[in-house]
């Protein structure tokens, strides 16, 4: 009876050391992977870093092929329209940071529109929103829904800016 128990006991132990060297040991799909903080020298000059499961560079700005395109509209800009008024936005030129938000809010890109109120940024296919570069500043505040670039284009955007005028 003692010779059983020890026997059992051993075996139990065995099957438990089994089961935790294959939970350490094997692979798994909820493993993450680290990626050096290297950097790829673009030809504009730029850098571009590792990202991704498999730790590959971003793609260098000239070799992108999609992004975001738009115009940025600052607004109201009337603090009463009456009817039969206009009081149309108009085009502003200010910085704007593209936020990652696959990648946990990250700020991914600064941009800034023209005068006339146009930008044009590459970015890799993601989902993103815009908001005022400057977030420190209550207004005019900048943002956007979210949305989606997809590869090989360029998805019109329009940026709503906020006057606080009511």
């Amino acid at each position: 009876m003692h010779k059983i128990l020890i026997a059992v006991v051993i075996l139990m132990g065995v099957i438990i050391l089994g089961l935790v060297a294959a939970v350490f040991l094997l692979p798994g799909e909820n493993k993450t992977t680290a990626c050096t903080q290297e950097a790829k020298i673009c030809s504009d000059g730029s850098a571009v870093g590792r990202t991704g499961p498999n730790c590959e560079f971003t793609p260098c700005p000239e070799e992108l092929t999609s992004g975001i395109e738009g115009m940025v509209l600052l607004g109201p800009l009337c603090p009463v329209v009456r009817e039969g008024e206009e009081c149309p936005d108009r085009p502003f030129e200010t910085m704007l940071a593209v936020i990652a938000d696959n990648q946990g809010g990250v700020v991914v890109k600064e941009f800034s529109s023209n005068a006339a109120g146009e930008f044009k940024v590459n970015l890799v296919p993601g989902i993103y929103s815009i908001r005022s570069a400057d977030s420190e500043s209550m207004l005019p505040f900048c943002s956007t829904g979210v949305f989606e670039v997809q590869k090989d284009g360029y998805t019109n955007i329009a940026v709503q800016c906020d006057t606080g005028i009511r």
